[in-house]
C-alpha cells in the first residue's frame, strides 16, 4: 500500500501548481507532434527566391516536359530537384502544407520518374509557410543523393 502524505496550505497550492504545469507541457507537447503530423513538406526550385520570399508565388506558364500543351502555375516536387530533373535555378525552397490539402487534381503523373510534382496556383501555395534552404541544406541534400546513387 502506498504512503500517504498529508500537504497543507501552501504546500498543496504547490503541489497543484506543479501538476497543472506538467499537464500543460503535456498538452503543448501533445498539440506540437499533432500539428508536426499534419504537415507535409515539398519542394521547390527557383532562381527567384528573394523575390518569392517578399511577394509571394506567381503563377507562370510554361510546357511542361514534353507535352505540347502549357501548364500554369508553381511546380513544387516532394524532393529537392535539379537541372538533371528540369528544374530553373540554385536556390530550393521548402514549402510546409497542411496534409489535408488535395493536390491531386495538380499532380503531373509520369511513369519512371522516382519523385511526385505538382503544378499547383500560386495563391493556394501563398497561404503556407515557405524558407530558403541554406547552402549547406542543399550541399547535404546532393552529397546524399549522389552516395545512394548506384555505381
Amino acid at each position: 500500500m502506498g504512503r500517504r502524505i498529508r500537504v497543507r496550505g501552501e504546500q498543496r497550492a504547490e503541489l497543484d501548481l506543479e501538476r497543472l504545469t506538467h499537464a500543460l507541457v503535456r498538452a503543448a507537447r501533445e498539440r506540437e507532434e499533432s500539428t508536426r503530423a499534419k504537415q507535409l513538406r515539398y519542394y521547390h526550385t527557383t532562381d527567384a527566391a528573394d523575390m518569392i520570399l517578399k511577394e509571394g508565388f506567381k503563377d507562370s506558364t510554361g510546357s511542361y516536359s514534353l507535352a505540347t500543351f502549357a501548364l500554369t502555375g508553381v511546380f513544387i516536387s516532394d524532393q529537392t530537384l535539379d537541372i538533371h530533373e528540369g528544374a530553373v535555378g540554385d536556390d530550393v525552397m521548402e514549402l510546409i502544407l497542411s496534409d489535408d490539402l488535395k493536390l491531386d487534381d495538380y499532380e503531373l503523373v509520369e511513369e519512371g520518374k522516382g519523385y511526385r510534382e505538382w503544378c499547383v496556383p500560386a495563391d493556394i501555395l501563398n497561404k503556407f509557410p515557405r524558407r530558403l534552404f541554406t547552402m549547406e541544406e542543399i550541399d547535404s541534400i546532393v552529397l546524399s543523393r549522389w552516395q545512394q546513387e548506384p555505381r
